[in-house]
């Protein structure tokens, strides 16, 4: 009663099962194809982790963080992230970044 999920960067199924062999290959039961996130979605994530990360932030700081329009500016550059990971990573640079140069 458990699930495996393995990702690859494999095309195709028939190149998966080049690469990894018959024996391997046979112990999958299903195949999904990867489809990149919509930029509706990218806004999405957007929102939510800064709606995540902000809080991690004292009042003062938060203040700051807004007036810098950090939200916005992901939001108008949406089209170049490729993942969740990338723009989690992204937001939280910029998230940091204000506050340094404020030292």
């Amino acid at each position: 009663n458990t699930i495996i999920i393995c990702t690859s960067n494999y095309s195709s199924e028939n190149e998966i099962q080049q690469s990894l062999g018959p024996a391997i290959f046979s112990r999958f039961d299903n195949f999904i194809k990867f489809i990149p996130l919509s930029n509706e979605a990218k806004i999405n994530i957007i929102k939510t982790t800064y709606k995540k990360e902000i809080l991690n932030f004292n009042r003062k700081d938060r203040e700051y963080l807004q007036n810098e329009n950090i939200e916005d500016i992901m939001i108008n550059y949406v089209y170049k992230f490729q993942n969740a990971r990338e723009i989690q990573k992204t937001l939280k640079r910029l998230l940091a970044y204000p506050l340094i140069s404020k030292l």
